[in-house]
């Protein structure tokens, strides 16, 4: 099944409240802080991953608990962090249920992984991760992923009938390229551009008339971007877009 990660996912929304003083969390070069909003497929596993730093002067082992703040009927989530927790557990307390790092050290690429499994289910489900320091509970940090997986809003003559392609070239540099061949039923089309904190970098119309869209993105930073295809309001696809 098709697996997306944070650095693929679609629509990415971040809210900062960092905890500079033991621990923070980042990915792609970016800092996350409190909540991370994903938006996915229906039918897709959505994987959120980060990398946890020790800004710390010590040693930590750093353990983690989850919390199903709320965790919508009929779907799975499990998670990692030295090991692959069972669905149904929020801790445990195995041997190498941890990852120790050092002072200023970074946790590795996979050391972290929430994947949720919508298997077809719509709606939004909320979890929160802490990471904690096992001598010490006070020092953590906290992220609540929301995992949100929306309804097909597009009907279904639109969707069968309008072909869009890729964004090219991507990586891209001054300019990017939308070609794509809408019905008669198309009222509205447009295209988002958001970083990677969820802001809105860049929204166009499309000319339902023509067949090809020019963006420049000159004035766009370089970076790792989502960008949407809005079809009558409703978002027809959500891909990830590099600024060089």
């Amino acid at each position: 099944m098709k697996k997306i990660l944070l650095s693929l996912a679609v629509i990415l929304v971040t809210v900062f409240s960092i905890n500079a003083q033991s621990y923070s969390l980042s990915w792609e070069g970016e800092a996350l802080g409190d909540t991370v909003v994903l938006l996915g497929d229906p039918d897709a596993e959505i994987v959120f991953g980060a990398l946890l730093t020790n800004n710390s002067a010590n040693t930590d082992t750093i353990k983690i608990v989850r919390r199903l703040v709320k965790l919508i009927p009929d779907v799975s989530h499990y998670f990692c962090w030295g090991v692959c927790y069972q669905p149904n557990l929020d801790s445990i307390f195995a041997p190498n249920a941890y990852v120790v790092l050092e002072a200023n050290q970074t946790s590795g690429e996979f050391d972290f992984s929430a994947h949720y499994e919508p298997l077809g289910v719509i709606g939004t489900s909320t979890v929160e991760y802490t990471f904690f320091n096992q001598s010490d509970e006070n020092e953590n940090i906290v992220v609540v992923a929301k995992f949100v997986t929306s309804p097909d809003g597009i009907n279904d003559n639109i969707l069968n009938n309008s072909k869009v392609s890729e964004i090219y070239p991507n990586p891209a540099e001054n300019f990017i390229n939308l070609d794509y061949e809408l019905p008669n039923e198309v009222r509205q089309a447009s295209i988002k551009i958001v970083n990677i904190l969820g802001s809105i970098v860049k929204e166009q119309q499309i000319d339902t008339r023509s067949n090809t869209h020019r963006i420049d993105i000159s004035d766009i930073n370089g970076g790792i971007y989502f960008y949407s295809v809005l079809i009558n309001g409703e978002a027809l696809s959500t891909k990830k877009l590099i600024v060089r």
